[in-house]
């Protein structure tokens, strides 16, 4: 579900780490590593520090990406998540998992169940999937699921996780970095001041960017049913994909709002997206309508040459 959405966004241009004892150098070329989890393709760009402090926030940031995909992952069957869907409860779980369960809380109802993180079996497709998240039951002992009903996070881990890997590189005093795990967030601009270019691929074209988009400090997400592997994101009442647009890309603060907000946002009609929009301060949203129109609205960010 995460990879098609990576197509969407690219980096455009270039562009030992104990906290407190290295600081970024415009001496240093751009250091980039590049590698996949979360399902899909990711890559981290760290601006103006040596190979070494490099590639000590690269190990940070690769042990927490282990870390929290043995929690949220449903492509590892031992993980947390995998074993909340597979049993229906889960025991004394992680307190990352129930702090997810809490931001999506927030997003569903923020968004009127337009974000719902609750996925029904086949036979019980013809129930509202809002009724099933609100009978989804958790506390510091326990999650419990009702009958028939699984969890996917697939539409705010990978921005929950971008925003813990730039907690780890802000804790270590990494100022100049751009993280990548299919939302793009930066943790303040390239070491020159300038900020990071980030360009949006055209949904009818994806070989084409046809917009771009500047990162100091905040996040970008994009959410498209146009991929090659068909429609991945489902109106959660219909079950049906949404034909609103063809794509959205939301900035925010968070590369978890992003990344949830661009969800719930496709799946939205125009003005009520615009409203979910205008509750959220720093945070700005372009549609691309079904005629290939691009509106932008909130606190979208101007790219100027």
């Amino acid at each position: 579900m995460a990879l098609p959405r990576r197509r969407f966004l690219q980096l455009c241009a270039s562009a030992s780490l104990v906290p407190g004892s290295v600081f970024a150098s415009p001496v240093h070329e751009p250091y980039l590593w590049e590698g996949t989890g979360m399902g899909g393709d990711i890559s981290i760009t760290l601006d103006g520090f040596s190979n070494l402090s490099a590639e000590r926030l690269v190990s940070m940031a690769k042990q927490e990406l282990t870390r929290l995909e043995s929690i949220f992952s449903l492509y590892d069957d031992s993980s947390a998540l995998s074993l909340l869907n597979r049993k229906g409860y889960l025991e004394e779980p992680p307190p990352e998992l129930l702090q997810m369960l809490d931001l999506s809380a927030d997003l569903f109802s923020q968004t009127r169940g337009a974000f719902d993180p609750a996925v029904m079996s086949p036979v019980e497709q013809s129930a509202f999937s809002r009724r099933k998240w609100s009978q989804i039951k958790w506390d510091r002992e326990s999650i419990k699921l009702p009958q028939d009903t699984e969890i996917t996070l697939n539409g705010i881990a990978q921005g929950y996780t971008t925003d813990r890997i730039c907690q780890l590189f802000s804790a270590a005093g990494a100022s100049h970095t751009l993280v990548n795990l299919g939302e793009y967030r930066a943790t303040g601009p390239k070491i020159d001041g300038n900020p990071w270019i980030v360009g949006l691929r055209d949904p009818s074209a994806l070989w084409r960017v046809n917009s771009h988009v500047p990162l100091i400090n905040g996040a970008i997400a994009t959410s498209s049913n146009a991929t090659p592997l068909g429609a991945h994101i489902l109106d959660p009442e219909t079950h049906a994909p949404p034909n609103h647009f063809k794509s959205v890309s939301v900035t925010a603060p968070s590369a978890t709002l992003a990344d949830g907000l661009s969800t719930a946002l496709f799946v939205l009609p125009l003005e009520q997206a615009i409203d979910v929009v205008t509750l959220n301060e720093q945070t700005g949203a372009q549609f691309t309508m079904r005629d290939d129109q691009i509106r932008s609205y909130g606190f979208w960010p101007k790219y100027e040459i």
